[in-house]
């Protein structure tokens, strides 16, 4: 049996109320002696919300003022007995209930303790614990729908299809293992291995998915390229609504990277704006460059900035070199002044029709079709549409596992006596449990709620 724990559930700081959350064995009898009911109660009705004075439990001193309501296990978050009492949200009182709630016998929540306990008891498999983590987290509409549908479980139930149907083939072939003179027949070999092969195939499209779901929670990795001195800073500040970057007439102002989270259309994309691209002797412009031609390698989506009001040269051809082959739009900048570079003549470089923008990033000219351009760029990359099954690279680690058990089952079929099949299978149900948390270890639970915050 755990002991009673309990945390401020909200966020630190003055409010209009907080929320202290308890749970475990002595939730009631902690209640029963800090929080004084207005009316005399015979027992405390659980899902009730109760009035009172929340109270020292040593002095009788009143603390506050707040609301009560309790949960009797099994029906609650945890699957304990639990309590929340609503007080007043300043740093101070909020302190001083918890330390009533803990004084009373309840001892101080780790990271994330509630929804260890909610999974530990079955309230949550592991794959809808790690969703209240990304709920939380989610910074666009599309990551909070993506992580709802996990939580709610539609994701789990898709996991639990194929694990279900795996071990109805293990228990077929374990058959013919435990009673070798029942010979299967010709017709059930076949219906085996074409079950498999579905299987296969549906576990190659939920992986397909997985890489949407990864990239679009951590966001698209998004570079902004180009030489020095053609925009690239002001574009940055332009899309951000803000000065992040610094913004001079100097050229080589940009010596590091700035990495700065930006939401377009509900897509979460994590911006970063380089050193320009150039010749240089200077020692830390050239690390600066070197490590612009890094990011240029590692990213999703790559924005070249061109500047439109002066002639092509060696700078912007050896960026074109790096990018033509990556997914990236070409910006043409300061359409405010007069163009030395025609569309046409960018088109014939990249070998393309589209993916061009003109704009004005210091009078903000262009940005809405810019983002716009962003946006069906990022729609030919990923799937929005589909809600993935898996997440983070944990899920899907678990997930390629039991596809490659999967597939080795698939290419032993016909190669190895049945039972040497049924080993593959049996691996890759033991993923999937690894994957839904009916198969963990300690040190697995430890690392994901540790991210997690107190009281959740």
């Amino acid at each position: 049996m755990f002991d009673t724990i309990a945390a401020i559930a909200t966020p630190h700081g003055t409010g209009a109320i907080a929320i202290i959350r308890i749970s475990g064995p002595d939730t009631l009898d902690i209640v029963r002696k800090i929080f004084r009911f207005n009316t005399r109660l015979s027992e405390i009705k659980p899902r009730y919300a109760y009035y009172g004075k929340i109270v020292d439990p040593f002095t009788n001193e009143v603390i506050d003022t707040g609301i009560c309501l309790y949960y009797k296990q099994p029906k609650s978050y945890t699957g304990e007995d639990m309590a929340e009492i609503c007080c007043h949200g300043g740093i101070l009182v909020s302190s001083r209930v918890l330390e009533a709630v803990l004084m009373s016998g309840a001892r101080v929540a780790e990271a994330g303790e509630f929804t260890k306990r909610a999974f530990l008891n079955g309230k949550l498999d592991l794959v809808q614990a790690e969703a209240v983590n990304d709920l939380i987290n989610s910074k666009t509409d599309l990551m909070l729908s993506m992580s709802n549908s996990l939580l709610i479980g539609e994701g789990s139930e898709k996991i639990k299809k194929l694990r279900n149907e795996l071990l109805n083939i293990s228990a077929e072939i374990e058959v013919h293992i435990d009673y070798p003179e029942e010979d299967l027949e010709e017709e059930n070999f076949e219906d085996i291995f074409q079950s498999l092969k579905n299987l296969y195939n549906d576990m190659k499209e939920l992986l397909q998915n997985a890489n949407n779901g990864i990239i679009l929670k951590n966001g698209i990795s998004t570079v902004i390229v180009g030489k020095p001195n053609v925009g690239k800073s002001t574009l940055l500040n332009r899309l951000l609504r803000e000065d992040r970057a610094i913004v001079t007439d100097v050229p080589g102002t940009t010596r590091d990277i700035i990495i700065e989270n930006l939401n377009i259309k509900g897509i979460l994309l994590k911006v970063i704006d380089t050193a320009g691209i150039r010749e240089s002797v200077d020692t830390v412009e050239k690390i600066g460059i070197e490590r612009t031609v890094q990011e240029i390698e590692k990213a999703d989506l790559i924005l070249f900035v061109i500047d439109a009001s002066e002639p092509l040269d060696e700078n912007d051809l050896r960026i074109i070199d790096l990018i033509k082959s990556k997914n990236h739009l070409v910006i043409l900048n300061k359409k405010d002044l007069d163009s030395k570079i025609s569309i046409e003549s960018i088109k014939k470089l990249f070998n393309e029709e589209k993916n061009i923008v003109e704009i004005s990033a210091l009078k903000g000219e262009g940005l809405e079709k810019l983002e716009n351009a962003i946006y069906s760029k990022v729609k030919e990359m990923v799937k929005l549409d589909v809600k993935p099954v898996v997440m983070n690279s944990r899920q899907k680690v678990a997930l390629e596992r039991s596809f490659s058990a999967i597939k080795e089952a698939l290419e032993n079929f016909e190669l190895y006596p049945i039972d040497v099949v049924s080993i593959s299978i049996r691996k890759g149900i033991e993923h999937l449990d690894e994957l839904l948390g009916l198969k963990y270890s300690d040190d697995l639970l430890e690392n994901i709620f540790k991210n997690f915050c107190v009281g959740k």
